[in-house]
């Protein structure tokens, strides 16, 4: 039988795009590029588009490769400055080769991709005096002081309520928990001393007062009302960029910095504790210093709490924790949050701590395509398995990447992945609620736990941190983190 010739072998590259491309302004920076689809394919499959831009006032252009996509659209975001609006052309490719450009589009001007409070983010962070330290003042005080609003989350021992202070009017935000045993409470005025060491760094969630009832403990800190990061990062009007992980990594390890500065280790970084100070710019606080320790070089601190897939080699293993570990979790998240992939991920707590072990990390993904090399150095100088060759904090900040130098990675970064994680994750801590609820009421034999009998029942099984001998092997120290997460 004679075979069917393949079109490729009698075909040339593809035609252009019939029409001059669209441009669009979006806020935040962005520029919308949109065109149709090649008229002829060239007899080979359109394999992707390529994007070219120039400022407009270049003459002859200036074009430089800006994106790379499968589809007839694509966001630009943080374009290098020009002196005014760019242009933009398509090709199409095939396995031929290129096609001629498209015809210009009309020329569109990004709108200011930073505002003052980005630009800030750029700065060193200044600490403030943060005055003389919280104590905690007679409860029904904070009845006199402070107006109760919502419910806005439900922590590890207790529920957090936004509040309004009556002598101004600015809103902070009420952990209320309970307190009826001796350790319960010894546990607040452990948090409440964490919170006075932490209080002059912008980038760390700032105590404002604290309050004993005879069965609770309030802590009153300022109010975030920006939501998590990774659920800001994947919404439909925010485009995610190297550039924009860049300001939120130099952010985060800022705050490290002071922490570690402090003698405080936090324990439980994961993208849950990262909030954005609003639903604009790029500026976030880190949270929830529930499981946050005095560090002590010449002690041997060793812990069994943690999220699983954040957790450093040295808490699987039961060994010494110090600042590195915190380090270890910076780079997951730096991973994360470039990629969309959680890099240890098994299909078990077991397996993923027995990844978490071995390291095995890898860049293999297409998403990492378009990744930077000087990115892929910064994490795998965190997501080293010996503490002592981790970055510091400090270090992280004088690395290539995370220096303030020029903008960079303005190609926008697939979310998809990212998405599914962010989802994931919800799923996770829903299914653990449930599970946890339902073994409550089975063990029991009673009446299902209500209100906040029931919400005290489940921080405890949730989340309470796990104090037993050391486990013998990885099996054991994942039956301890599912009682942690």
């Amino acid at each position: 039988m004679r075979a069917t010739p393949d079109p490729c072998t009698r075909a040339g590259p593809p035609d252009p795009p019939a029409e001059a491309p669209r441009a669009v302004s979006l806020p935040g920076g962005v520029i919308e590029v949109t065109w149709s689809c090649s008229p002829f394919d060239g007899g080979c499959r359109i394999q992707r588009y390529l994007v070219d831009a120039s400022p407009a006032s270049a003459q002859p252009r200036a074009w430089s490769r800006v994106a790379a996509v499968l589809s007839t659209c694509c966001r630009l975001a943080n374009l290098p400055p020009a002196a005014s609006a760019y242009v933009f052309v398509v090709r199409a490719q095939n396995a031929r080769g290129l096609s001629m450009a498209s015809a210009e589009s009309p020329p569109a001007a990004p709108l200011s991709p930073l505002g003052n409070d980005d630009e800030e983010a750029l700065d060193d962070d200044v600490i403030a005096d943060p005055g003389p330290p919280v104590t905690l003042r007679p409860g029904e005080e904070f009845c006199q002081d402070y107006h109760v609003h919502e419910a806005v989350g439900r922590g590890r021992f207790g529920v957090v309520h936004r509040c309004t202070r009556l002598a101004d009017g600015t809103d902070a935000a009420a952990k209320v928990v309970r307190c009826i045993r001796t350790t319960e409470r010894d546990r607040m005025r452990h948090e409440l001393a964490i919170l006075n060491l932490l209080r002059g760094h912008p980038r760390l969630l700032r105590l404002l007062d604290a309050f004993e009832k005879p069965r609770e403990i309030i802590l009153v800190t300022e109010y975030v009302s920006g939501g998590e990061l990774f659920e800001r990062v994947i919404a439909d009007d925010f485009v995610l960029t190297e550039w924009d992980c860049v300001l939120f990594l130099r952010q985060i390890c800022a705050g490290m910095a002071y922490m570690h500065s402090r003698h405080v280790i936090h324990l439980d970084l994961k993208p849950e504790n990262i909030l954005c100070q609003s639903q604009v710019g790029h500026k976030i606080k880190l949270i929830d210093f529930g499981l946050a320790q005095l560090y002590e070089p010449s002690s041997s601190l060793r812990v069994m709490f943690g999220t699983p897939e954040f957790v450093a080699p040295e808490v699987v293993s039961y060994e010494p924790v110090s600042p590195a570990t915190d380090m270890w979790s910076v780079g997951v998240i730096c991973y994360v949050l470039l990629s969309g992939l959680s890099p240890f991920m098994g299909d078990s707590d077991t397996d993923t701590f027995n990844n978490i072990v071995r390291v095995d990390l890898d860049f293999d993904d297409p998403v990492f395509e378009t990744i930077s090399a000087v990115a892929k150095d910064f994490m795998c100088q965190l997501i080293v398995k010996n503490p002592r060759k981790r970055m510091s904090a400090e270090q992280c900040l004088e690395h290539e990447w995370l220096r303030v130098v020029a903008k960079r990675g303005a190609l926008p970064l697939p979310t998809d992945k990212l998405k599914k994680f962010v989802i994931r994750r919800k799923w996770l801590k829903s299914g653990n609620a449930l599970k946890a609820l339902s073994r409550m009421t089975n063990l029991s034999g009673q009446r299902p736990a209500h209100g906040d009998e029931a919400l005290d029942l489940l921080a405890c099984e949730e989340d309470a941190p796990v104090s037993q001998p050391p486990p013998s092997d990885a099996s054991a120290t994942a039956a301890a983190g599912d009682e942690a997460d």
